[in-house]
């Protein structure tokens, strides 16, 4: 099994419980091959001992939604978070082609979050843009205009630290209420356990809506877009520890 330079080295860094929604959301889907790994069999519930299968089943199913089932490994990670984008439309961003796979995490999560605007009501609004404003919106109105990933890949947002964890927060936590059925489980302040709460069904609503148009084209989505949502959860959480 071949490392993938953007999620081994990150997994490691992860905690059991960080990497048990990566583990279920692999487990399912009806062709995931994690349930009859030797190495997941041994120790279901503890995930860190297996990142290296993981990985491979994450790969695996990159290469499924390709239509694309014979390349050993799968295929990289990077390639999994730009087909993701594109199948959001997100590559339509400007200067889409210059994002790293981080940032590319990042308007994926954004197009989430803008999918999800139709179906707020005016408090959720307010919220979304005090949430924004912590970013450098302040006082600006997220109703109209430039779509938010648009935005955030101009520079206009400017996401990072506590900011950025925040909104990776909200979103996967969403997504895995949505897929898994249950929120993430982790002790949160008073700001994203709000958040959480305000934006939980909004989003998963735009979820449902995402699902359902991409049943027909493949149900390896149903992988790899709640996958790349939880790395980008990950990634912002590591970051935000680093700052503080």
């Amino acid at each position: 099994m071949t490392p993938d330079p953007h999620l081994t080295e990150l997994f490691g860094t992860c905690s059991d419980e960080d990497l048990i929604p990566i583990r279920d959301y692999i487990l399912k889907a009806m062709t995931n091959g994690l349930d009859t790994d030797e190495h997941y069999k041994r120790q279901p519930n503890f995930p860190t001992r297996y990142i290296d299968s993981l990985v491979f089943q994450i790969r695996t199913f990159g290469g499924n939604s390709f239509v694309n089932v014979f390349r050993g490994d799968g295929v990289a990670y990077a390639e999994i978070v730009e087909d993701v984008a594109k199948k959001l439309k997100v590559h339509k961003v400007p200067d889409f082609d210059d994002k790293t796979v981080e940032e590319r995490e990042q308007l994926v999560l954004a197009k989430i979050v803008e999918d999800s605007m139709k179906n707020m009501t005016e408090d959720e609004l307010r919220e979304l843009e005090d949430l924004f404003g912590e970013a450098g919106l302040e006082g600006r109105n997220l109703r109209g205009g430039i779509p938010l990933a648009a935005l955030i890949a101009q520079g206009a947002i400017q996401l990072a630290g506590f900011a950025a964890y925040r909104m990776a927060v909200v979103v996967a936590n969403a997504v895995a209420r949505q897929v898994l059925g249950h929120g993430l489980r982790l002790a949160t302040n008073a700001a994203l356990a709000r958040g959480m709460a305000v934006f939980a069904g909004p989003i998963g609503i735009a979820i449902t809506a995402i699902w359902t148009l991409f049943d027909i084209s493949g149900p390896a989505y149903r992988v790899t877009i709640p996958v790349v949502c939880h790395v980008a959860y990950l990634r912002a959480k590591a970051d935000f520890a680093e700052s503080v």
